[in-house]
């Protein structure tokens, strides 16, 4: 009884506050996605802990031993109860992959994909390119788009689908955009591509 409280009360909490405050925020619908996704996970692991918290706390109280006593009989378990522990955590477990791998098709595991990315999203093909060349102990950006410009710092465009291809010159860097949702890492000679579409312009 005091679990289904506990739980009722605190993951909505968990879910609806505590979930959109985990980064990447919502600078992509891509960083959407996993905002989502994280208030979903927050939300069902909520009840879980709690679970093994309120079940940790009457263990204590109610099975401390304050007395010397002699050993008792072997338990052998419960057999029902552990098929059910089996089958929740399962079913639990599965639709969270389930629920993850159709995340990540979605929206085309803007994430950082590779060279050869096995889900895109829709419309890649008119996607901005942006090259993002990575070197001790800057970045450079080049926009094929507008002649090969270059510059110092990232500019992006609102509501438009960017693809970036992040390539080194000397070591291995990762080029984290937190707000995109995307963290593409890249060695020397490859190139890793990923996709996003910014919320609102950048800078």
């Amino acid at each position: 009884m005091l679990w289904l409280v506990l739980s009722a009360a605190l993951t909505p909490i968990a879910a609806l506050v505590v979930g959109p405050l985990i980064p990447p925020g919502n600078g992509s619908v891509q960083a959407q996605g996993q905002v989502f996704d994280n208030q979903v996970l927050i939300g069902v692991s909520a009840p879980i802990i709690v679970f093994v918290l309120v079940m940790l706390g009457y263990t204590l109280v109610v099975f401390h031993q304050r007395e010397a006593a002699l050993e008792g009989p072997p338990i052998r378990g419960d057999s029902r109860l552990q098929l059910w522990w089996i089958v929740i955590t399962s079913v639990t477990v599965l639709g969270l992959a389930a629920f993850g791998t159709y995340e990540l098709v979605k929206d085309g595991a803007g994430g950082g994909q590779g060279p050869s990315a096995t889900f895109l999203p829709s419309n890649h093909n008119k996607a901005m390119d942006v090259q993002v060349i990575a070197q001790q102990w800057e970045f450079t950006y080049r926009y094929p788009t507008y002649g090969g410009l270059e510059t110092p710092h990232l500019y992006l465009p609102a509501d438009t689908l960017i693809r970036l291809h992040v390539t080194s010159l000397d070591v291995v860097h990762s080029f984290w955009a937190v707000n995109l949702g995307s963290r593409p890492m890249r060695t020397q000679g490859s190139t890793t591509s990923s996709t996003s579409r910014p919320s609102t312009r950048w800078p």
